[in-house]
């Protein structure tokens, strides 16, 4: 594990997933979701979750990972087999070296691996509605 990454402690919740790739990890527990990056812990409970929709315009794949922000949104690079999504949540506990704050009404943009969207589904109540075209 990347040593720049702070240990998720307290992880609310069951574990059912953790991936880390790249300078990014992701543990989805039954009851949260959280998302390493060096130096800060993105620590969002399934219930704050609002919708999760695939990012389909984002022309910022070539953005590095460490903090971009844009219209307050959080981008990353994805990798080529792992599709970027929109995520929508009415709330995050930011965890960083030199404290915790709660930020409001956010969407992050996030590669996430089908796994993690299973175990997301699974445990959020969200439900997956049918693509409409046009």
């Amino acid at each position: 594990m990347d040593p720049d990454f702070i240990q998720v402690k307290d992880l609310h919740g069951e574990l059912k997933f953790t991936h880390k790739f790249n300078r990014m990890g992701i543990t989805v527990s039954t009851e949260e979701m959280v998302v390493q990056r060096p130096h800060l812990n993105m620590r969002i409970q399934l219930e704050h979750v609002t919708s999760i929709k695939p990012e389909k315009q984002m022309k910022h794949t070539s953005l590095p990972l460490n903090a971009q922000h844009q219209n307050g949104v959080e981008w990353v690079r994805p990798q080529a087999s792992t599709p970027p999504y929109r995520i929508y949540v009415q709330q995050m506990m930011l965890h960083h070296r030199s404290g915790k704050s709660t930020l409001g009404p956010t969407d992050l943009v996030l590669p996430l691996h089908q796994d993690v969207m299973e175990a997301i589904a699974e445990h959020s109540g969200l439900v997956s509605l049918p693509e409409v075209n046009g």
